[in-house]
């Protein structure tokens, strides 16, 4: 049985009509099926089980999923996508979802502007290996028609082949 860590939030009015988050404090809590759904090592899963208690408004809810996949369901993070961080996911995490409660959600595009530069400067403090981080990068590219144009085919496999077949 693993721990899992807990955030309890209080909802709290500000002098304007929009609701800031504010932390209390944290508690472990043991959950044997939740914590055996985690998977750390494996970097072909999207996603990442993390299981945080949270009061945020339907609004931002619907923004988190939407833009960023990050699943909520009754009050709970459910569902975080897997970053490419050697350290701990859920420590990333942690700290990005600490920064993202505090945001008050007025403009939805400021909100997004917002919550895409804290996820960048959480993840941009990871140290990942060159070679992890190239075949993870190699993998999603995607060839559009532009830039096909730039490489030229000089020999087919086939063509290989006859050649080496006569030394």
């Amino acid at each position: 049985m693993k721990s899992t860590k807990t955030l309890n939030l209080n909802m709290e009015n500000s002098n304007s009509n929009h609701k800031k988050i504010k932390f209390l404090k944290s508690s472990d809590q043991v959950d044997s099926n939740l914590s055996s759904k985690k998977e750390y090592n494996s970097l072909k899963n999207k996603e990442e089980n993390i299981y945080k208690n949270i009061n945020i408004s339907n609004q931002m809810i619907g923004l988190l999923e939407e833009y960023f996949s990050i699943k909520i369901y009754k009050n709970k993070i459910i569902t975080v996508p897997k970053l490419l961080c050697p350290i701990t996911d859920t420590k990333v995490w942690n700290s990005i979802i600490n920064r993202i409660s505090n945001l008050e959600m007025v403009n939805e595009f400021e909100c997004l502007k917002e919550i895409i530069k804290i996820v960048s400067e959480e993840i941009s403090q990871c140290i990942l290996p060159k070679k992890i981080v190239f075949n993870e990068i190699k993998r999603k590219i995607i060839g559009t028609k532009k830039s096909l144009k730039t490489f030229k085919v000089i020999t087919q496999l086939s063509e290989l082949y006859k050649q080496f077949e006569r030394c």
